[in-house]
């Protein structure tokens, strides 16, 4: 059993959350306030990082299933739960490298946990949502975009690392040197998803499909370069 004194919400902010540089506008403003709280009661409970991220697949079938009765304002909001929990999950990780060593391969392991808690369910949720609003090609492209966006940043982050400073200096050439990243992250299109299950609009889906096209066509462009 480990002892430790569970920091408070700002101590969270201030020591455990990712820094501006490094967020997008979406998450820092909002995500962070949210999930820097339910971090807090999270700790009272677990240091167990990997246990917050499969939460997500769970709550991802719940909200299939609210699709299904056509309780989209629920779906909505646990859809949204997942999204906060994304974050919460690299919180519980930061704050438990504070108390508790663990191995390389304990922390790859962790990693990986956390990579593929969100890619478990959540496509799934994205088709149905597609087919329950009536339209089963939005459902599907959405998914299959979603995916391989999110295996495409994976790849990256694993076979190109060093690609990273090209990103970097691609959107410092566009947004000039903004404290906050404009950026197309996970957390932003999980919450797109959010707003087409909250308005019933398929629209959303194709904006989260169109913008992980563009962020697919630019990482193939980055890795050709």
């Amino acid at each position: 059993m480990v002892n430790y004194v569970v920091p408070s919400p700002a101590e969270i902010k201030e020591k455990y959350q990712k820094a501006k540089e490094e967020e997008d506008l979406v998450s820092h403003y909002i995500l962070r306030f949210l999930s820097r709280n339910l971090t807090w009661i999270i700790l009272h409970f677990t240091l167990l990082a990997e246990f917050v991220a499969m939460m997500t697949p769970v709550i991802d079938l719940i909200g299939i299933f609210l699709i299904f009765q056509g309780r989209w304002i629920l779906a909505a909001l646990l859809t949204q739960l997942h999204v906060v929990i994304d974050c919460v999950d690299g919180e519980v990780a930061r704050f438990r490298a504070t108390v508790v060593k663990r191995s390389a391969a304990q922390n790859k392991f962790g990693a990986f946990v956390d990579s593929m808690a969100g890619m478990l369910v959540f496509p799934v949720l994205i088709l149905m949502a597609g087919v329950y609003m009536g339209s089963l090609l939005t459902g599907a492209v959405g998914m299959l975009l979603f995916s391989v966006n999110v295996l495409s940043s994976a790849y990256s982050k694993a076979y190109f690392p060093s690609k990273k400073k090209k990103g970097a200096a691609i959107r410092k050439k566009i947004f000039g040197n903004l404290k906050t990243k404009i950026a197309f992250s996970s957390y932003v299109q999980k919450s797109l998803v959010t707003l087409a299950l909250l308005f019933q609009s398929p629209i959303f889906i194709w904006i989260l499909s169109v913008g992980a096209a563009t962020m697919i066509s630019i990482r193939f462009y980055i890795y050709r370069k």
